[in-house]
């Protein structure tokens, strides 16, 4: 390995460069004031399901006609309740 002197001269104009780098991107690069941020308040979510099958409110969003999908379907007359498991 050869061993790489820097001569005084390049060092100084090294050190010089960063500084100058970190005062340049210091005044580029500003971020918020500190405390003037301010976030938006939300509505506390209740814990509660509403009853959107009885109350009118819902029954804008709520298309009454589809298809429920949490009923089970059948498919044939197969009474297999474990199809997966390779036995009938």
């Amino acid at each position: 390995m050869k061993k790489i002197d820097l001569p005084p001269s390049q060092i100084a104009v090294i050190v010089l460069a960063l500084l100058l780098g970190l005062v340049l991107s210091g005044m580029v690069i500003k971020g918020p004031k500190p405390g003037s941020l301010t976030a938006t308040k939300v509505n506390a979510i209740p814990s509660s399901f509403p009853d959107v099958k009885n109350n009118p409110g819902y029954s804008f969003y709520l298309n009454s006609s589809a298809l429920d999908p949490t009923q089970a379907i059948r498919i044939g007359n197969s009474q297999n309740n474990s199809p997966f498991n390779g036995s009938q």
